[in-house]
């Protein structure tokens, strides 16, 4: 299991095939194209996270990270009018479970409190 479990859970959701009516890699296997919170939010608290918000499993892909498509292709209509949204991180890579071990959450710089008055 690599370092970052969350991690091998969340790449066995998007690897799965039975899953691809609402979660896919893209064709290139190097993003993330994902069009139900509801059923992404199911499926992690199948795996025991204990997600209930879209805003709290976005700020969770965050916090590793990913990043949304930075223009208009990070939010799609398909032919069935279902929005994807589509994710991106250099090491969230089909075919590249090995990669997930550097995948790390990031952590906010110290706060400097030398100039705080004694």
């Amino acid at each position: 299991m690599p370092r970052r479990p969350e991690m091998a859970f969340k790449y066995a959701i998007y690897s799965n095939e039975g899953n691809r009516s609402w979660i896919r890699w893209s064709e290139t296997g190097d993003k993330l194209l994902m069009g139900s919170w509801e059923l992404l939010i199911n499926a992690l608290n199948g795996l025991g996270f204990g997600a209930t918000q879209r805003t709290s499993v976005m700020k969770n892909f965050y916090s590793y990270g990913f990043k949304l498509e930075s223009d208009s292709r990070s939010r799609m209509l398909d032919e069935n009018g279902v929005e994807w949204i589509i994710l991106q991180h250099d090491h969230f890579v089909r075919g590249r479970p090995d990669l997930l071990k550097k995948i790390k959450r990031r952590t906010p710089p110290p706060h400097d409190n030398s100039s705080l008055p004694l």
